[in-house]
């Protein structure tokens, strides 16, 4: 089913961290919500959501982000994941967020952002081309994941295209406007030379170079536009619980996939794998086992 199975991940990672809480109520001096802690659960978000969507796939996987957190660098490693560290002193950004749960009920009670979005330093560039120089010839397909954290600099880009265009590597950039503040403008050049950038609605008005794009429209479907070619894939009925990282799960299926050669089963895979990512609470992907049930099923119909 998959025509690529060597995937390079290359974007800003944002952990997700659930503090998950019961309330018990409230103080009287002050109408102060009180609590008791049950757990705190970390999950990669951001580039790392896609990084986990392709583990769930069987990819092998590359990766190269910036990783404080030793926990997460663990289970970047019991993913079997080959990560690639950079030398900085940035941090990576935190999205920690409180649940308060009240019998059978639970709530986003408050979310607290820890970002640091400064641009890597030109010595650190340079590492990361060097790094990239020598290990993207040995993949089948890169995403750039870009959520403007700072590590995805234009220099960064130009040098993964450009190893990607002299081995005949696929580029597929995912844009992330819903965290760039002003939705009025968007600058997509320095992804100038990339096979596929992938946008939602509002980001594919502001295309304006010359490559092919995926239009992702939700529980409406997807639309692919290219030199020549256009094709629209209607939606799979899910069961919606969040939609939160049903881009990064398009983006991760789509990248194993011939999307030029097999354009309309292509979407339709991705569609679906990315239908299913919004069946449960939270940024994680879907089960592959239950993928192929579900396959399996439509197959026989």
């Amino acid at each position: 089913m998959h025509s690529r199975d060597r995937i390079f991940v290359i974007g800003d990672l944002i952990i997700d961290e659930d503090v998950m809480c019961d309330a018990v109520g409230l103080s009287l001096e002050s109408p102060t919500l009180k609590c008791t802690h049950n757990n705190t659960q970390k999950a990669l978000g951001g580039s790392g959501n896609v990084v986990m969507n392709l583990a769930e796939l069987g990819m092998q996987i590359g990766y190269m982000s910036i990783c404080t957190d030793s926990d997460i660098q663990q289970t970047i490693s019991d993913n079997n994941v080959s990560y690639f560290s950079l030398l900085t002193d940035k941090k990576t950004t935190v999205k920690q967020r409180y649940y308060v749960s009240r019998g059978d009920l639970s709530y986003k009670y408050m979310q607290i952002n820890y970002t640091d979005d400064d641009t890597i330093s030109e010595e650190t560039q340079n590492d990361a081309c060097l790094i990239l120089g020598e290990v993207l010839p040995h993949y089948d397909a890169v995403i750039i994941s870009d959520y403007r954290c700072g590590l995805l600099t234009d220099k960064v880009v130009k040098c993964i295209i450009k190893i990607c265009n002299e081995s005949s590597i696929p580029v597929i950039v995912n844009t992330q406007l819903s965290n760039w503040g002003n939705k009025k403008t968007l600058s997509l050049d320095k992804f100038k030379g990339c096979d596929l950038i992938i946008a939602n609605k509002d980001e594919s008005n502001h295309i304006n170079i010359d490559c092919d794009y995926i239009t992702t429209l939700g529980e409406d479907g997807c639309e692919y536009v290219g030199k020549d070619v256009r094709f629209y894939v209607q939606g799979i009925e899910c069961d919606v619980k969040d939609t939160c990282g049903a881009g990064d799960a398009f983006t991760a299926m789509i990248s194993t996939l011939d999307w030029k050669n097999k354009t309309d089963h292509s979407l339709f895979l991705a569609n679906m794998w990315a239908g299913m990512s919004t069946e449960h609470i939270g940024a994680k992907p879907p089960s592959y086992e239950r993928y192929k049930e579900c396959l399996n099923e439509l197959q026989s119909i």
